[in-house]
This record gives structure tokens, C-alpha cells and sequence, in this order.
């Protein structure tokens, strides 16, 4: 098998519907760490969102890593170590925090040690957030002046409408900072240079391989510059257009065992 690094997004990618990877996925990945491949997964979610997926994939006994925050943090499982960890500029944190009060946005960022999911205001998609990171939902309208201490990043969590036509809007207040959508409902807030392809390729570094022997696997708009750039680029078939339009393959949707079917023609040197 030519790639010798695997990155998966995980929601709407690697998990299913019900949020686990599928006991066929599992079969299929260790077939590949068997041939020596590394699994890396690379998520918009915090550490603790991301850990009860590394240790069902036994990525601390294996040997993996955990991509979090869109790639602003790196975490060697088997060494438990971070690699790298990336933070906003503390002088826009109180600005957008501010901004997204004024205009009656929810958003949120997380506690210092990363077990508590903090917001100016619960909505629903906040709350989806807390749910699928397993974190508990503290409120703090004023939560510009209360984050006093580094953070990988701020999410403002809106219906997709609002969404859309915000991200013009955030990307001119704060033109040295990466925004974009993990999901249609998440506007991601991040430092400038961080998105994970530009952490794979450090990731990729650190482990010894080029970004030709990369396969990224995702569905949604922060999986875009991996898909594009890494040496095998796989979509989901639920992936946004914009992801499908930029990957080299195109394979089955998370329900239906999509990484597993193109690890599959991997592992047969078919992609």
C-alpha cells in the first residue's frame, strides 16, 4: 500500500449516524495499520471529543494521533504527548466574542482543560456540540473577558442562513484568522495557518512521510484543503459539493461503510 498516513475527519465521515465506526471499518483499518499504515484523526472537535474514538481504535496501544481544533493541536496517543498546539491572538477573542453578543449569535470555545464546553447562550446547535463532545454546557454571557487563557478556537453556531452570510462578515474583522464551516450550522473561528491539511503535512514530518503518501478522507468544508492537497483525496458520497469537486475519489456515504470501501481498493493499489 503506497500511503503510509491516513486522516479521517470523523462526523459524517469515519462515524456513522449513530456517531461509532462500524465493527467493518474497524476490520479494514487494522488490516492497514497490519501493513503499516498510521491513523491520524483530524476533527474540528476538541481532545476530549476525539479520545473515546482513539481508544476504541486502540490508538494508544497502536500508536496514532488525534488531530483537534481543525489541526491547531496535534496529540501523539502512544507517547501522550502534544506536538503542537496552536492558539487565537488573545486581542480579537474579546472583539468577536463582543461582535457575536451584539448580534445575538451563540458562541462557544471550551474550558482550559478542555472538559467543559463554555457559551455566551445554549441553542440547539451548541447543545449538538456539547452532545457530541460529551461535554457538559456552562453559560457566560460575557465571555470575551472571562477567556483569560490560550484557546485553539471560537465557534459561532448559527442556522445555516445566518451562517453563509456571516462568514464574508468575520473573515473582513479578522483578516489574520482562518474562518470557515465544519457543518452548516458551525463557523469555525481559528489562527491564521491553521486548517488541517497544514498540520498533516507537520504531522507528516514528524512521522516520516511525504504528503503524496497522505490519504485524507472527509464530507465537510474543513476537510477541503486536505481532500485537495493530500496524495489521495477521498469524499463521502454525503459530502458537500465543494469536497466532492476537489477529491479524487468518491466513495460510499458514512452509513454504508464509505472509508472502509475505499480503504479496500487501497489496500489492492486500485486508488
Amino acid at each position: 500500500m503506497k500511503y503510509r498516513l491516513l486522516a479521517f475527519d470523523l462526523d459524517g465521515t469515519l462515524t456513522n449516524s449513530q456517531k461509532i465506526v462500524t465493527p467493518k471499518t474497524k476490520e479494514i483499518l487494522y488490516e492497514a495499520r497490519r501493513q503499516g499504515v498510521t491513523i491520524a484523526l483530524a476533527s474540528g472537535r476538541p481532545v476530549h471529543g476525539i479520545e473515546p474514538i482513539a481508544r476504541d481504535l486502540e490508538l494508544e496501544r497502536l500508536g496514532g494521533f488525534i488531530l483537534a481544533c481543525n489541526g491547531g493541536l496535534i496529540y501523539d496517543c502512544k507517547q501522550k504527548k502534544t506536538i503542537l498546539e496552536t492558539s487565537l491572538p488573545r486581542d480579537v477573542v474579546k472583539p468577536i466574542c463582543d461582535y457575536a453578543n451584539e448580534k445575538g449569535y451563540s458562541i462557544l470555545t471550551y474550558s482550559e482543560d478542555g472538559h467543559t464546553l463554555y457559551t455566551n447562550q445554549v441553542n440547539r446547535y451548541v447543545e449538538i456540540e456539547a452532545r457530541i463532545n460529551h461535554l457538559p454546557m456552562k453559560e457566560i454571557y460575557n465571555l470575551g473577558t472571562f477567556i483569560t487563557y490560550p484557546i485553539p478556537k471560537l465557534l459561532i453556531t448559527e442556522d445555516p442562513e445566518t451562517v453563509e452570510a456571516e462568514m464574508p462578515v468575520l473573515r473582513s474583522m479578522v483578516p489574520g484568522l482562518n474562518v470557515f464551516t465544519s457543518a452548516p450550522f458551525f463557523m469555525e473561528i481559528v489562527p491564521k495557518g491553521i486548517d488541517k491539511f497544514e498540520s498533516l503535512a507537520k504531522l507528516c514530518s514528524y512521522v516520516g512521510c511525504t504528503t503524496e503518501e497522505l490519504a485524507a478522507f472527509g464530507d465537510g468544508g474543513n476537510d477541503i484543503t486536505m481532500i485537495a492537497q493530500s496524495g489521495l483525496g477521498v469524499a463521502m458520497a454525503n459530502a458537500s459539493d465543494a469536497v466532492k469537486e476537489v477529491a479524487d475519489y468518491v466513495t460510499f456515504d458514512n452509513d454504508s461503510d464509505g472509508c472502509a470501501h475505499a480503504i479496500e481498493l487501497m489496500l489492492q493499489d486500485l486508488l
